[in-house]
C-alpha cells in the first residue's frame, strides 16, 4: 500500500484530528508541481513546526503518531530530492528511526530546524501568543475559557474594524468550531489559526509572482485583473496604503519578526497579509480580494477611472474570449456538424458517430471531385482528401464570427442581472445564479440569432446550396422572408434558459466549493465539464426542436408548424429518445471544448495584461 493511503488509514483508525498530522498530500503536490527549493523548504518547515507544536502541547505522544509524521516528512523530502535531481537528501539529517522516543526525536528535529535558521521556541511561543491576543480581541477574555458565539464574533470583528456581518461570523464559526456546538473555544480557535496560516502562506506565495517576499502593486494588479475585477494601478496603490495604515508595525503584534530593511510602505509583507486575512476562512482568491476591499473600506467598482482604462479592460476580455471561443469551436467543429446532421436526419441516413463522420467525409470528397477538371490520379486524390476534410468544418466560419459577441453579451447581461436580481451581488444564491444565467443566455441568443440560422443551414444543406454567410442571409430573407431568420427562436430561448441557468448555477457553486481547497486549472475544467453536461441534459430536447425548425426551409427537410408540432411529430415517430438524437457527439465535444477555451482564454488574457503593464 502506498504511504499516502497508509497515513490516511491510520488517521481514520486512530480517530485523531487530521490537522495534527503533517500534510503529506500538500508536500507531495508541491513536489509534483516542481516548486522552488525556497517554497518547498518553507512548506516543509511549516509542517514540521505544526507537528512539533502539537507535541509540545502534549496533545499526542503516541510513538506510532510520531513515526507516521516522521515518515511523512522523510518521504516528502526524498521525493523532492529525487525530482530535483539531488543525490542525497540533505534536509533529513535528523535521522528518522521507526519507534523513536518522542522526546528524543523532538530534540533532534529541533536541532535540525534550528540549524536551518529556525527558532522553534520563538515560532511556537509567538503563534500561541498571537492566538491568545487575537482571541482576547474577539471577546474571548484573558483566561481563554470564554466561548465565542455568533453575536460575540460580530461585536469583536466590528471592534477590530474588520468585515462584521452575520455571514462573516457564521462562516468563521463553521470553519473553527470542531465540536459542532455553534461556539468557538480557545482550543478550536488555536487549531483554526494553525491551519489558516498555512493556507494564507499558500495564497501569499501564489500572489507573489516576483518572488520578492512581499506583494508589490504589479503582483496585486495582475491577480485582480485576472479575476475580472476592475482596478487600476492607482487603485491598488491606494489599497496597499490603507492596508498599511490599518495594520502598521505599531499595530502588528509580530512587528519584531519583520525584517525592517525590506519593509516598504508601497508593498504588503507577509505579516501584514496574515494579520489581515487570518479571520477569513476561505482561501478563494476572489473572496480574499472582496474581503480585503471591505476591510480597508475601498471599492474598485466605485472608484472613478478613465474611459480609456475601462475600454481597455473590456477590449482585453472581448479579445481573449473571442480567440478562445474561435479556437475551441474550430477544434470541435467536426463533432458539432455531426450533431446538427443527426438532429435534422429524419430518414435514418446517419446511424452513429463513426458512420456519420464517414458520410461527411465521403460527401465532401465527392463534391470536390465533381468540380475537378484534372484527370490525373494524383491530383484527384489530393483534391478528394482536401474536400473530405473541409467538409467537417462547413458552418464553422459562422460559429467563429458569432462567438465573440455572443460571449460578451452573455456575460454582460449576467453581470447586469446580478445587480438587479441578487440581494448580495458579490455572493448570489443558487436560485439567483439560475435566474441571472438564464437572462444572460436568452439575451445573447436573441441578439445573434440570425447567425444561428446561417450556421445550421450551412452545416446541414447539400454542398453548393449557399456560397457563404452573406449569401445565405440574403437567400433566406429573399426566398422565405425576413421572419425566417428567426425560425425556432422560441424553442431556442426556452432551451437556453435551462441550459444557461443550470450551467452557470452548477459551475459557480462547484467552483466556490472547489476553490476553498485549491485553484488548479484541472479542477476548474472539471467544474465546467460537469456544469455543461447538466445544462445539456436539461435543454437538449429543445435544442433538437430548434435545429429542426431552423432547417425547415431546406429542400428535403421535414416541415413543422411550430414548437409543439415538431415535438409531437418527433415523439410520435422516434419516441422520447428521439429528442436526444445527436447527444453523443455533443457530449464528446464538451470536455475538449471547455478545456481548450479555458486554457486559451487564460493565456491570452494574461499575455494582454502583461503587454498593458
Amino acid at each position: 500500500m502506498k504511504f499516502g493511503k497508509t497515513l490516511k488509514t491510520h488517521i481514520q483508525e486512530s480517530k485523531a484530528d487530521p490537522s495534527w498530522y503533517v500534510d503529506y498530500a500538500l508536500l507531495k503536490a508541491a513536489c509534483s508541481q516542481r516548486v522552488t527549493e525556497t517554497d518547498f523548504r518553507r512548506l516543509y518547515l511549516e509542517e514540521a513546526m505544526k507537528f512539533l507544536g502539537h507535541m509540545r502541547e502534549g496533545q499526542l505522544r503516541d510513538p506510532l503518531y510520531v513515526e507516521m509524521n516522521l515518515a511523512a516528512l522523510e518521504k516528502a523530502c526524498k521525493k523532492f530530492d529525487k525530482i530535483s535531481g539531488l543525490g542525497k537528501p540533505e534536509r533529513m539529517e535528523v535521522g528518522i528511526q521507526s519507534g523513536s522516543c518522542p522526546q528524543r526525536f523532538q530534540v533532534r528535529l529541533q536541532r535540525h530546524l534550528e540549524s536551518m535558521g529556525v527558532s522553534i521556541e520563538l515560532q511556537i511561543s509567538t503563534t500561541r501568543e498571537r492566538c491568545e491576543k487575537l482571541f482576547e480581541e474577539l471577546g474571548g477574555g484573558q483566561d481563554g475559557e470564554t466561548l465565542l458565539d455568533e453575536e460575540a464574533l460580530m461585536r469583536g470583528l466590528k471592534q477590530m474594524c474588520l468585515p462584521c456581518s452575520r455571514q462573516n461570523a457564521r462562516e468563521l464559526i463553521d470553519a473553527a468550531d470542531a465540536d459542532g456546538d455553534g461556539k468557538i473555544s480557545f482550543r478550536d480557535f488555536k487549531s483554526y489559526v494553525f491551519d489558516r496560516e498555512r493556507a494564507i502562506r499558500e495564497t501569499f506565495n501564489t500572489l507573489d509572482k516576483s518572488d520578492a517576499g512581499n506583494l508589490n502593486p504589479g503582483d496585486l494588479l495582475r491577480a485582480i485583473n485576472l479575476l475580472g475585477i476592475d482596478a487600476t494601478k492607482n487603485d491598488v496603490e491606494e489599497l496597499i496604503k490603507r492596508t498599511n495604515e490599518l495594520i502598521g508595525p505599531e499595530k502588528d503584534e509580530d512587528a519584531d519578526e519583520r525584517d525592517h530593511t525590506t519593509t516598504n510602505k508601497n508593498n504588503i509583507d507577509y505579516h501584514t497579509f496574515r494579520q489581515l486575512l487570518v479571520l477569513l476562512p476561505s482561501s478563494d482568491t476572489r473572496e480574499v480580494f472582496q474581503y480585503w476591499q471591505q476591510a480597508v473600506d475601498i471599492d474598485f467598482a466605485s472608484i472613478d477611472e478613465t474611459p480609456r482604462g475601462a475600454n481597455q479592460r473590456f477590449l482585453e476580455t472581448f479579445i481573449a474570449g473571442g480567440i478562445a471561443g474561435a479556437v475551441s469551436r474550430t477544434c470541435t467543429a467536426p463533432l458539432d456538424r455531426l450533431k446538427l446532421l443527426l438532429q435534422t436526419d429524419t430518414a435514418g441516413k446517419y446511424t452513429g458517430i463513426v458512420s456519420g463522420l464517414r458520410e461527411i467525409y465521403e460527401e465532401g470528397k465527392q463534391h470536390r471531385l465533381s468540380g475537378s477538371r484534372s484527370k490525373t490520379t494524383r491530383a484527384t486524390g489530393w483534391r478528394g482528401i482536401l474536400g473530405g476534410l473541409m467538409a467537417f468544418f462547413r458552418g464553422n466560419g459562422t460559429n467563429v464570427v458569432k462567438i465573440a459577441p455572443e460571449t460578451a453579451i452573455k456575460f454582460w447581461a449576467y453581470e447586469s442581472a446580478k445587480l438587479s436580481v441578487c440581494t448580495r451581488p458579490e455572493k448570489p444564491s443558487g436560485i439567483e445564479r439560475f435566474v441571472c444565467g438564464a437572462i444572460g443566455g436568452a439575451t445573447a441568443q436573441s441578439a445573434i440569432y440570425p447567425l444561428e440560422i446561417v450556421k445550421t443551414r450551412l452545416a446541414v444543406s447539400k454542398p453548393g446550396t449557399y456560397k457563404g454567410i452573406t449569401h445565405c442571409l440574403f437567400k433566406i430573407s429573399r426566398k422565405e422572408g425576413f421572419g425566417a431568420l428567426y425560425k425556432g427562436l422560441t424553442a431556442s430561448v426556452l432551451g437556453i434558459i435551462p441550459y444557461s441557468g443550470v450551467d452557470m448555477a452548477v459551475y459557480f457553486s462547484l467552483r466556490e466549493r472547489y476553490r476553498k481547497h485549491t485553484t488548479s486549472p484541472g479542477g476548474m475544467m472539471l467544474c465546467g465539464a460537469v456544469s455543461s453536461t447538466c445544462g445539456m441534459v436539461c435543454s437538449f430536447p429543445l435544442q433538437l426542436i430548434r435545429t429542426r425548425l431552423q432547417a425547415g426551409g431546406l429542400e428535403g427537410m421535414a416541415k413543422y408548424d411550430g414548437v409543439l408540432d415538431c415535438f409531437t411529430k418527433t415523439v410520435r415517430k422516434d419516441g422520447f429518445l428521439g429528442l436526444y438524437r445527436g447527444f453523443g457527439p455533443n457530449m464528446l465535444k464538451a470536455l475538449p471544448a471547455i478545456s481548450i477555451t479555458y486554457t486559451v482564454y487564460e493565456n491570452v488574457k494574461r499575455r494582454l495584461i502583461d503587454m498593458r503593464d
